[in-house]
C-alpha cells in the first residue's frame, strides 16, 4: 500500500461496529443459553432496573447526537440486551447455580458438586442473600423471600 493511498474510515467504522454487535449478541446468547434451565432467578432490584433504563436513554441520545446510523442504533440495542442478560440471568437450577464471575460478564454454571460451602443470610423482609463458596471465591446472590423454600431445597444437593 502506498503512502498516498487513503484508508476509507467509513468502512473501518462499519467493520468495528459490526464486530461490537457480534460480541454483544454472542455474550447475550451465551448468558441466556446458560440460564435457560434456571428454576429460580435472582431478585430484580428497582435501582438496577432504573440504571438499565437510564443507560438505554443516554445511549440512544448519544447515538442520535454523535452517530445517527442504523449500525449505531443496533449497537445500542445489542448493548442493552447484553447488560440485561448478565444482570438478570443468574439463578439456581437443578444442575447447579449460575453466577456472574467477577472478572467477566459472562454467566458461569457452577455444578453443585463444585460448591465448597453455602450460607443463607437475611437482608430485608422482602429478600435474603445466598453466599456461595466455589473455585476459591465467594459469590453473593439475592433472592426474594417467596422463593426461599425452593432455593433451600435446590441447595440441599450441595455436599
Amino acid at each position: 500500500m502506498k503512502l498516498s493511498e487513503k484508508i476509507d474510515l467509513t468502512e473501518v467504522n462499519e467493520v468495528i461496529k459490526s464486530m461490537l454487535i457480534i460480541l454483544f449478541l454472542a455474550g447475550s446468547i451465551h448468558n441466556f443459553y446458560v440460564s435457560r434451565k434456571n428454576d429460580v432467578y435472582i431478585a430484580k432490584k428497582m435501582n438496577l432496573i432504573l440504571i438499565l433504563i437510564l443507560f438505554g436513554l443516554v445511549s440512544f441520545y448519544l447515538c442520535y447526537q454523535l452517530d445517527h446510523t442504523l449500525l449505531g442504533y443496533i449497537i445500542v440495542v445489542s448493548a442493552i440486551i447484553y447488560l440485561t442478560s448478565f444482570t438478570s440471568t443468574p439463578g439456581i437450577g437443578k444442575d447447579g447455580v449460575n453466577v456472574m464471575m467477577g472478572t467477566t460478564t459472562l454467566i458461569k454454571n457452577i455444578k453443585f458438586k463444585d460448591i465448597q460451602g453455602i450460607a443463607f443470610k437475611e437482608t430485608t423482609n422482602k429478600d435474603f442473600k445466598v453466599l456461595i463458596n466455589a473455585f476459591g471465591s465467594e459469590y453473593h446472590q439475592i433472592y426474594e423471600n417467596k422463593n426461599k423454600v425452593k432455593v433451600v431445597e435446590l441447595f440441599k444437593k450441595v455436599k
